[in-house]
């Protein structure tokens, strides 16, 4: 902040006599006719002071002299002090990170720099060079902190205090969802947030740590990771500024369920537990919907972990599905989907309450929490088969995902396309679309071992397990920011294929196995061969999975097509051309 106040000799005199009285250490000279009470008594935050406090203000700072170009303040250093401009100038300088310098203004006399960095412990944005030779007073942070209590700074305080909640009002305007908020309003907020400039590969939050802050994504990246049944890292997702995180820590008090971590140089704004309860209150709107969100994720969280065909998805998906779906209340008696219609375009998972499903005027079934309606429209184009309509008794309350994101989520998961394949194809669909799905390998093992044939789907899943860990992987930068080698993750693999083929081809293949698969001599000796020289992979077992399937579609999966366990499956799935 820039003053411009004369002085007058009396008042020079004046002061070097009192700071000599009362002074604990000599008078700071910022020139030969100058102190530093001499200067500070001109200055807008302490000219109102007495002469006692003026005394003690004083005694708070201390002179540094540079001479013209000297660098004062290095971009990224660690902001350690408040500066004031006693003489001279200053210019203030970026650098970019392909090396161009771009100046961003210049301070002369009595003005102030680095507040924003005392308060908010953040590096320095920006490098401090000296324009011509350059006299500074400076307070240091634990000096500032030292004396927050104390009457001769007062003034200066409210100033860094003003100006910090300024600059981080700023930085919430830029953000989306608080874009329309008030100047007025962005200002009172500012002042609860705090400002965070972490480097890259630091961990922000850890999954299971108990969680007491939200945070606000304002520059940089972000990677959100959590780890599988397998203890391998699982990428769920990248936040970009304007994200935001740590909500539903704060109010479902739980905790952290993932890690995030830095993936570059990132600023954040940051709320503790008691600040964030303010800030809801402050913004009810916004609290409201922040609320519905948590809610809508929790609840989406929840009935992932019931529904057998999403909690067989990839973490990631599950993490997404949350995301994206969105809660919507449907009246009672409510049509939400027409037989022969097209829209809306929409899946449908049922959270609260139950619908009724008619083909025709006929009502074939009712269903409740937990069920899911409308991918089948969504994968292929076609009109709706039945007509979807909340029952009569309360309101119903549907969790919806877009055709748009539901494309994007689960084309590509096979655990839900072998449920959409079931339900549409019936009595048409594979050995593939049964084995890919839980209730349909349930059902076809039950009526496999009737033909003393369990082994061959047993073996099957077991080879599919194996190659499933090769599928999971996670980008080296990921890997980088949480300070995991990527060499021990494939260090971890490989211990995991060897125990994994090891069981397998003592189980099923060796001469000993007790449950031997029907396999090709050829086979057998490739994998005996493999096992013998320590020669594993995760496809060593492929050629043998595939015969065990081809066999299994020859001998068994027709039978079971005709069988009374394939009808109870059907039945099961709610299969719509049994309707």
């Amino acid at each position: 902040m820039h003053t411009s106040l004369l002085h007058t000799e009396n008042t020079q005199i004046v002061a070097r006599l009192t700071m000599g009285c009362n002074s604990s250490k000599p008078a700071e000279m910022i020139s030969s006719e100058e102190s530093v009470q001499d200067f500070l008594s001109q200055n807008v935050f302490f000219k109102s002071l007495t002469t006692t406090q003026l005394s003690n203000a004083a005694e708070k700072f201390s002179v540094k002299k540079f001479k013209s170009s000297d660098r004062i303040i290095s971009q990224g250093a660690p902001a350690d002090a408040l500066y004031c401009v006693a003489s001279g100038a200053v210019d203030f300088v970026a650098e970019g990170e392909d090396g161009t310098v771009r100046k961003i203004r210049t301070m002369g006399r009595n003005e102030f720099f680095g507040e924003f960095g005392l308060i908010h412990n953040t590096p320095r944005t920006v490098s401090v060079d000296a324009l011509t030779d350059v006299v500074l007073l400076f307070i240091t942070k634990d000096q500032y902190a030292k004396s927050s209590n104390e009457q001769c700074l007062k003034n200066l305080q409210r100033w860094v205090n003003a100006t910090a909640s300024s600059i981080i009002a700023s930085g919430l305007k830029e953000i989306h969802f608080l874009s329309n908020i008030g100047d007025k309003q962005l200002a009172l907020i500012g002042r609860l947030f705090k400002c965070e400039v972490i480097p890259a590969g630091t961990v922000i939050a850890k999954e299971n740590d108990v969680g007491d802050r939200f945070y606000i994504l304002s520059r940089g990246l972000l990677v959100v990771t959590t780890t599988d049944e397998l203890g391998l890292y699982v990428e769920l997702t990248r936040l970009r500024p304007g994200a935001t995180f740590g909500e539903l820590s704060l109010l479902k008090a739980q905790p952290r369920n993932a890690t995030v971590t830095t993936l570059e140089e990132s600023v954040l704004f940051s709320l503790g537990r008691e600040e964030f309860g303010y800030f809801i209150k402050a913004l009810p709107k916004l609290g409201e919907q922040i609320q519905r969100s948590v809610n809508e994720r929790a609840t989406v969280s929840l009935i992932a972990e019931k529904i057998p065909v999403f909690k067989n998805m990839s973490k990631r998906k599950q993490h997404l599905l949350a995301e994206v779906c969105t809660m919507h209340r449907y009246p009672k008696d409510e049509t939400i989907l027409r037989q022969g219609g097209t829209d809306p375009r929409k899946f449908f998972i049922i959270s609260r309450g139950t619908v009724d499903v008619f083909v025709g005027d006929d009502k074939v079934r009712t269903m409740g929490p937990g069920s899911y309606f409308g991918e089948v429209g969504i994968v292929s184009e076609s009109p709706h088969s039945a007509t979807v309509r909340v029952s009569k008794d309360d309101d119903a309350y549907m969790l919806e995902c877009t055709q748009q994101d539901f494309k994007s989520l689960f084309i590509g998961e096979p655990t839900v396309l072998a449920e959409i394949s079931l339900r549409v194809l019936g009595t048409r669909s594979t050995l593939e679309d049964v084995l890919r799905h839980h209730l349909g390998r349930e059902y076809f093992s039950r009526y496999i071992e009737k033909e003393f044939a369990k082994e061959n789907v047993d073996f099957w899943a077991a080879v599919e397990r194996l190659e499933s860990i090769a599928r999971r992987r996670v980008r080296k930068s990921v890997l980088g920011a949480l300070s995991v080698e990527a060499e021990a993750i494939s260090t971890k693999k490989k211990q995991m294929l060897k125990s994994q083929a090891d069981d397998i081809f003592k189980e099923f293949i060796s001469k000993d196995s007790p449950t031997p698969v029907n396999l090709s001599s050829g086979i057998v000796e490739t994998i005996t061969s493999k096992m013998d020289k320590g020669q594993y992979d995760f496809k060593m077992f492929s050629e043998a999975k595939q015969e065990i399937f081809l066999l299994m579609s020859k001998d068994n999966f027709s039978r079971f097509q005709d069988s009374d366990d394939f009808v109870e499956l059907m039945k099961s799935i709610g299969v719509y051309e049994q309707r």
